[in-house]
């Protein structure tokens, strides 16, 4: 039985509408209009056999049923409510039972009017839905689950592999063969990369990671991440800016945060090596900020780049799993579309939000913000002082 609030009577006016009156003293319909026999099966005469309405419903609903009308009869209250009954033929039906007025007649028998609807076409597209739902549900776990075992068999044979070539590398090799080992170990490693990010979407999506808060220096993992990615002699400018809009201030060493230090790594270093690979000679700027909101210290972090950008018409889909920018350029650059997806799921994990602004040809800038558990300093010094602190530096910036 499914309970819901009625609207006005005289809104129904569809042919599968079965109008009545029931006496609530004597147990039985007094009025029903003669369609309730196309409808429900049964002729009109035998709904007026007292207790015949009560024998009809559906045992696992009657009680519920018949509570719930008579509570709302006798207080005098429009009510709706959805339940089974069985047709003459045995089988079930669904009806919408809609009271609009409860009153006492002159002879002082408590009368109800309202109306009965065939809801059972309803009720079959509802479980349709349900079904379709709780199937393509079963279908993406198993698509998770396959993705997870797939990729952990994957990942098995490649630990020997690059093992193997690391001791033929340190050997007597002559040019030629070092070359070749290397094109092996560079092979293997970027093979690898993408299994491990393949992984770490399929434990993303059993919601098998949770966030281990600890605290350290966020601007000492920017600087870190960006000599990383200056390794890689991408020929691109790197730098590191603090943000000082929308009330942030600069941080330094001696602003800490608490959160997930791997995660936040994983965040930043997706959306830097992604900057690298699509600017091919260029700019690369890493923001950071902070500020005090709502008694809530917020970390503010973004990557600009000067690359490729995002088409319009990949903007919308830009953080679904195994979405890429554009085939035809990202053919010569590897990846399966899960980064952005990932990082994603890692900001929402820690309570963040992320967005980004690009224009296609001009460059594109990811930013996102992550709440601090706890903020302390290098120092140690109270609380109260950092928010000091903090406020008075957004005081010079602003």
């Amino acid at each position: 039985m499914m309970r819901h609030t009625p609207d006005k009577l005289g809104q129904y006016s569809s042919t599968a509408v079965i109008s009545w009156a029931f006496n609530w003293t004597e147990q039985r319909f007094i009025t029903i209009s003669e369609k309730v026999a196309d409808i429900l099966d049964y002729p009109a005469e035998r709904w007026h056999e007292a207790g015949f309405w009560r024998s009809i419903i559906h045992p696992e609903d009657r009680e519920a049923v018949m509570k719930f009308c008579t509570e709302q009869t006798e207080q005098r209250v429009e009510h709706e409510l959805y339940y089974r009954i069985y047709c003459a033929d045995g089988s079930i039906a669904w009806i919408q039972h809609i009271v609009a007025l409860s009153a006492t007649d002159e002879a002082g028998q408590l009368i109800s009017r309202g109306v009965f609807i065939d809801a059972s076409p309803q009720m079959e597209r509802e479980a349709n839905l349900r079904t379709a739902k709780e199937e393509a549900e079963a279908a993406d776990r198993a698509k998770t689950d396959f993705l997870g075992m797939v990729s952990h068999d994957l990942r098995t044979p490649l630990n020997p592999i690059l093992g193997f070539t690391s001791l033929l590398e340190q050997g007597d090799l002559s040019e030629e063969q070092r070359e070749y080992v290397q094109a092996i170990q560079s092979g293997a490693e970027r093979q690898l990369n993408l299994i491990d990010k393949l992984l770490e979407f399929t434990r993303l999506e059993r919601g098998s990671i949770s966030a281990d808060h600890r605290s350290f220096a966020p601007i000492l993992i920017c600087q870190q991440l960006l000599r990383e990615i200056d390794q890689l002699n991408t020929g691109n400018q790197l730098k590191l800016l603090p943000y000082t809009k929308d009330g942030y201030g600069p941080v330094d060493a001696g602003h800490i945060i608490k959160t997930d230090l791997g995660m936040l790594q994983q965040i930043l270093s997706n959306l830097l090596t992604n900057a690298a690979k699509y600017t091919e000679r260029g700019k690369i700027q890493l923001y950071l900020g902070s500020k005090y909101d709502h008694e809530k210290c917020w970390f503010y972090f973004a990557v600009e780049d000067t690359g490729l950008g995002i088409p319009d018409d990949k903007k919308e889909s830009l953080f679904d799993a195994f979405s890429r920018v554009d085939s035809s350029y990202s053919s010569a650059h590897e990846g399966m579309g899960l980064g952005l997806s990932i990082v994603k799921r890692l900001v929402d994990l820690l309570g963040g939000e992320i967005g980004f602004s690009s224009h296609f040809g001009r460059g594109s800038r990811f930013y996102f913000s992550i709440p601090s558990q706890e903020v302390v300093t290098s120092g140690s010094l109270e609380k109260s002082l950092i928010q000091t602190a903090f406020h008075q530096s957004q005081q010079k910036v602003n």
